[in-house]
């Protein structure tokens, strides 16, 4: 859980799970000085936790709706895609940019975490959040280049604080900080919604289903000089 701050931390990313263990959450605030991070169990942890923080923008990393024509994720049932297209427009856009993804269809190995997704984001919107849907992967891929290492490894942890600090200069980060890859992907959906406010995303997707947000690819107001992103061992963002 989040200690209760004082000053707001608007813009929140969650690193959902099903459920079954605590998901990761993290905040900063509009200037990208402050940032804190959470854990939180159950939704009713989680609607407490943005609480904490104020919250105003919620970026969550998992799926939040279905397929045009599905009404659940079920073999059994006959619900189906009009057109027998695979997964959702906007994991179809995500291909298409050459960036992977887990397509949500009857045989996806999350279907409990997009259960719980589901209602997660008609609470957060009756509660008055603005809700994002982020893949946090392709949000690295955008901000950090396409070689990233693999953030199980070490050296793909490192890489991805490194891009934090590099994206976020003037934050003061905890001390000593050593994140693991779930906190940071929570933290890259807390970046993701702060790019919102900004100006600084697109939406991928058929407004018909839910959008996946991600980072405009032509830069953002985030990014430091080439010298920064050379020492940091970072690449420069897909133009």
């Amino acid at each position: 859980m989040s200690p209760r701050f004082t000053a707001r931390l608007q813009y929140v990313g969650i690193d959902l799970t099903a459920g079954r263990r605590v998901s990761d959450v993290a905040a900063l605030d509009l200037d990208g000085e402050r940032v804190a991070f959470a854990t939180a169990l159950t939704d009713d942890d989680l609607m407490a936790v943005l609480a904490d923080f104020g919250a105003e923008v919620v970026a969550v990393d998992s799926p939040m709706g279905l397929p045009t024509g599905f009404c659940c994720l079920e073999e059994s049932c006959s619900c189906a895609a009009p057109d027998r297209a695979v997964g959702r427009s906007a994991e179809r856009a995500l291909i298409k940019r050459g960036i992977p993804c887990f397509w949500t269809t009857k045989r996806t190995i999350i279907k409990s975490m997009i259960y719980r997704a589901m209602p997660l984001k008609t609470r957060l919107e009756r509660e008055g959040y603005t809700v994002l849907e982020v893949f946090p992967y392709a949000v690295k891929r955008i901000l950090l280049g396409k070689k990233l290492p693999r953030k199980s490894l070490p050296e793909g942890l490192d890489y991805l604080v490194a891009g934090a600090r590099t994206l976020l200069p003037s934050c003061g980060w905890p001390e000593p900080w050593a994140p693991g890859h779930d906190q940071l992907d929570a933290l890259y959906c807390a970046i993701t919604a702060r790019l919102f406010a900004l100006g600084q995303t697109e939406a991928l997707g058929d407004p018909a289903e839910v959008l996946i947000i991600v980072p405009l690819p032509t830069g953002s107001v985030l990014w430091g000089s080439e010298d920064q992103l050379t020492s940091a061992g970072l690449d420069r963002p897909a133009r």
